[in-house]
């Protein structure tokens, strides 16, 4: 609960509404449960993917030419559990962009969007039957939201590469 001051004393005290977290249910079974990765490539490129499902299915698709990998359910339950640990529920849809200040001639400040609109867009998806959070950015989304992206992505081709 967030609550304003008028400086006066609690007299102008002001409770503002707690904001609604999207959390999946509590209990899910595992195999109901499937992760997306979606990179949307610039200028016209396919989009990339991996999908991992919770049965134990995953696919990696490059350049719409997908390549199917196995996983166990351990290996997934703790794919999973890195976006608990993340708070993956906590963030918003759209990560927003980096902006940058900058100086007008009559001495008033400014901010521009520091990504190139044809950048990369991200997409990493939770669903559930009856539940889904997807989180998109273009650039520098939380380090630890970074680092789970590539490791899964590592993966992934790691175990395509058995194949």
């Amino acid at each position: 609960m967030l609550l304003w001051f008028n400086g006066l004393g609690a007299s102008g005290v002001t409770a503002a509404p707690a904001p609604t977290v999207a959390w999946p249910p509590a209990n899910y079974r595992l195999d109901e449960l499937s992760l997306r990765i979606t990179w949307d490539l610039a200028h016209g490129q396919p989009p990339q993917r991996v999908v991992l499902h919770g049965n134990g299915r995953g696919a990696l698709d490059r350049r719409g030419q997908p390549t199917m990998f196995q996983m166990e359910p351990k290996a997934i339950l703790e794919v999973v559990n890195g976006l608990y640990r993340l708070r993956f529920f906590d963030l918003p849809s759209l990560l927003p962009s980096l902006r940058s200040l900058f100086m007008h001639n009559d001495g008033s400040v400014g901010t521009q969007s520091m990504t190139m609109h044809d950048a990369t867009t991200t997409t990493v998806c939770f669903l559930l039957p009856r539940f889904e959070k997807c989180v998109a950015y273009k650039d520098q989304p939380p380090r630890e939201l970074e680092e789970w992206v590539a490791r899964l992505r590592a993966e992934a081709e790691s175990r395509v590469a058995l194949k």
